[in-house]
């Protein structure tokens, strides 16, 4: 379990173990903050933060953000503010790969789609985990294999996702994105449910002791995403875009599904299809109580036949 506490000035923390450094730095003072394991450091395109402890798993963040980093109110249950994808991932990976003696790489640039994992070159690890998806469930990307996915499975729902930094890694080795318990990332209104985030950190420690030394090679190579000379490729990039651009009709969350005329999140859908399935019941309800002129409607497929000769007389 990690623990963490808070500090009444935490901008001056820097502690790098609390969740407050992490949101009281820009991406530039982290940089300098961990200067020695920086690499490329004065390149802006390549500059990542590599932890090298000789391990045999990595753990992946990235450091940008759309908006930035603050956590403006803190309950009981919940944190709110800004920044959570990724900087929440960063403290989460950070302190376990501390606790777990395990390699980090923190990355910049992800959320344009130019993640300077690309930059990296990766040793033969046994697999690799990153921290760095809203919600409860996993993601692969289809970096995977069948054993990789049974593994997972015992642990967490593997849901679907569109790309993080271990897709621009250079590596044949399994992978996955894990969920840390934030929503309504790239908003101005996100939040972390602390009671998914921890359920999702212990889960992860447990699946770690029993998988670290275990080596998953993926069974097939999905494309992995790569710059062009001019900068990184395009058309990923527009694609990736243009989940910013649009909203949920309803409550203008971002990652949405076309519905007819509509754009719709996940949540907003599943409430959706919840309401629509009260409203059938209900209706269902009238319906079967329903006087007709012998007595009540029998809807059964049974009497079926009977109902359709009084249309046709």
């Amino acid at each position: 379990m990690i623990q963490q506490k808070k500090s009444n000035q935490y901008i001056q923390v820097r502690d790098k173990t609390q969740l407050w450094y992490w949101f009281s730095c820009g991406v530039n003072q982290i940089f300098e903050d961990f200067r020695a394991e920086t690499l490329s450091y004065r390149k802006k395109f390549k500059r990542r933060i590599f932890i090298n402890r000789k391990a045999p798993v990595l753990f992946v963040a990235h450091l940008d953000t759309v908006y930035p980093p603050t956590i403006q109110t803190e309950t009981a249950t919940h944190y709110f503010g800004t920044g959570f994808d990724d900087r929440l991932g960063c403290w989460i990976a950070y302190v376990l790969s501390e606790k777990l003696k395990t390699d980090l790489l923190l990355t910049d640039l992800e959320e344009s789609c130019q993640s300077t994992a690309i930059c990296h070159s990766c040793k033969k690890y046994n697999w690799i985990a990153e921290f760095d998806r809203r919600g409860d469930d996993v993601v692969t990307y289809d970096f995977q294999n069948e054993k990789w996915v049974r593994d997972l499975s015992e642990f967490w729902l593997i849901g679907l996702g569109t790309f993080s930094d271990i897709s621009f890694l250079d590596t044949n080795v399994c992978r996955v994105n894990i969920g840390i318990g934030f929503y309504n990332e790239h908003t101005k209104y996100s939040f972390v449910d602390k009671g998914i985030m921890q359920q999702q950190i212990e889960k992860f420690e447990k699946f770690f002791a029993k998988h670290k030394n275990e080596q998953y090679i993926q069974d097939l190579i999905p494309y992995r995403i790569k710059r062009t000379k001019s900068n990184y490729n395009q058309a990923i990039y527009n694609q990736a875009i243009l989940q910013y651009d649009v909203t949920c009709d309803l409550c203008n969350e971002f990652g949405t599904t076309k519905i007819g005329e509509y754009e719709l999140c996940s949540d907003c859908l599943d409430m959706l299809i919840l309401e629509i399935k009260d409203e059938i019941e209900k209706n269902q309800e009238i319906i079967d109580s329903v006087p007709t002129c012998d007595g009540y409607w029998d809807w059964s497929e049974k009497a079926k036949g009977d109902n359709d000769e009084i249309f046709e007389g």
